[in-house]
């Protein structure tokens, strides 16, 4: 599994790399082998203070196909914290 924050990306470009990288975190959580944003400013701005090694911009293939895709509403959800050391350990 494979989870692209395409939507996603276009919200946490307003947020930052801590919600990026807190909702890549996520898609592992949840089984993705990894997640993932396309790199823009922000994550340039990161990496050029983070390393001295050249990097590219990526991002999914422009023919990216895709075996399922999924909306999900979750204005709706309450915050939820989860407690050490389980994902599925959560309190409201």
């Amino acid at each position: 599994m494979i989870a692209e924050k395409v939507s996603a990306t276009r919200y946490c470009r307003k947020k930052g790399m801590a919600g990026r990288l807190t909702m890549s975190n996520m898609g592992v959580e949840i089984g993705a082998k990894f997640a993932f944003f396309e790199t823009d400013e922000k994550t340039e701005a990161l990496l050029k203070g983070s390393t001295s090694e050249p990097f590219k911009h990526f991002g999914p293939d422009s023919d990216a196909a895709y075996l399922e895709k999924y909306t999900l509403e979750v204005s709706g959800l309450e915050p939820q914290v989860a407690c050490p050391h389980n994902v599925d350990l959560e309190n409201p």
